[in-house]
């Protein structure tokens, strides 16, 4: 999703996947992430050299090593391909990790997040656009950070939770949308065993998005433009 959103004009962070060597080399801060966990678990802050010390790294594989930006949380919920609204997360203490996700009371909900009209525009394009280009079906959450009036894109979650403490159900308010009216627009969305986007779909956005671009296939479900410009 990095390399995706990149392509498309969606800012984020400095780094990738890198080996350990690599991570040693890495200025700080840093934020170090497993490739292929949820909710925050096996995230760190590497905020000095004692903390890159104590990072276990596994034997022989890379982690998604990013710079780590300061600043505030902001999530966006999308339905449908239009965006849902904004949440401002404000943990009571310490960072977003996996035990203040799921404790009741502990990261206040600032909904709509209190940003400028200019960066809620923008916030909102950056998720619908990503939820697009990724082939997302029904909803999806966009998570960013926002450092003054830097916006960075962190990842999307294609499956949102939808518990007490979860952010979708909270701005789906927005539209004055109950939970239960929520979990209905779900079910007349979803197909049973269809595909959220086809490879041909996917194309002809490409195409449109990218007039005068050449066409290319990315992977196995995703064209790209090989050359973009700003839409």
């Amino acid at each position: 999703s990095r390399k995706i959103a990149m392509q498309v004009k969606v800012p984020v962070a400095e780094g990738g996947l890198k080996t350990e060597d690599e991570f040693q080399k890495m200025p700080l801060p840093l934020v170090v992430k497993p490739n292929d966990e949820g909710s925050s678990i096996g995230v760190s802050l590497v905020l000095t050299e004692s903390d890159r010390k104590k990072i276990k790294w596994p034997k022989g594989k890379k982690l998604l090593v990013e710079e780590y930006i300061p600043g505030r949380e902001l999530s966006v919920a999308v339905l449908n391909g239009k965006a849902l609204g904004t949440v401002e997360l404000v943990p009571n203490k310490g960072w977003y990790d996996f035990q203040n996700k799921y404790q009741v009371g502990a990261v206040k909900h600032l909904i709509p997040a209190p940003v400028s009209p200019i960066i809620e525009k923008k916030l909102y394009q950056y998720a619908e656009k990503i939820h697009q280009v990724l082939g997302a079906r029904g909803v999806s959450r966009s998570d960013f950070r926002l450092d003054g009036d830097r916006i960075v894109f962190l990842e999307i979650n294609t499956n949102p939770g939808m518990t007490p403490t979860s952010l979708v159900p909270d701005m789906a308010k927005l539209k004055n949308l109950s939970y239960e009216a929520l979990v209905e627009k779900f079910k007349n969305l979803y197909n049973p065993g269809e595909l959220p986007i086809s490879e041909s779909e996917q194309k002809q956005y490409i195409k449109d998005k990218y007039k005068g671009s050449t066409i290319k296939k990315y992977s196995e479900n995703y064209w790209e433009a090989e050359e973009f410009y700003d839409t």
